[in-house]
């Protein structure tokens, strides 16, 4: 039976693993344990999935599976294959669905700005010259 619990005991919290596909005790397993709670989490900092490894000793965090495309990645996310960062356009349904789950909701990424790259002036058409502008302009403001 795979199932994990928290009970209280006297105020403190017993945390139960399946680590052996049986449930044992946290402190009677043979494993090394990291529990971080939501506090812990923000007093160190944790602003993505990516930085608990710097929390957790001897914890790599790798993509094993790579998809080339944003709706390969958002199906295989959406059937429970893993964490994902994903445009809230994409997601915003699923979640207040409740088929997805908003991980880090203070968390986002960067923003990285918007390139963009043309032909040089001696051969750029003037369509190209006009909407460079207009993003420029639009962007200024």
């Amino acid at each position: 039976m795979e199932k994990t619990g928290v009970t209280r005991f006297d105020g403190l919290e017993e945390i139960t693993v399946t680590a052996r596909r049986v449930e044992e005790n946290q402190q009677k397993i043979p494993v090394a344990v990291t529990t971080l709670t939501a506090a812990a989490l923000e007093n160190r900092n944790v602003s993505s999935v990516n930085d608990i490894q710097f929390n957790v000793p001897n914890l790599q965090i790798r993509p094993s599976t790579i998809y080339p495309t944003q709706p390969e990645l958002f199906t295989a996310v959406r059937q429970g294959c893993g964490l994902s960062v994903l445009p809230d356009y994409l997601v915003a349904k699923d979640i207040a669905a409740g088929h997805l789950i908003h991980v880090l909701p203070q968390w986002q990424l960067p923003s990285g700005g918007i390139h963009a790259v043309y032909p040089a002036v001696r051969f750029r058409p003037p369509k190209v010259s006009a909407f460079v502008e207009m993003l420029t302009e639009s962007f200024d403001q």
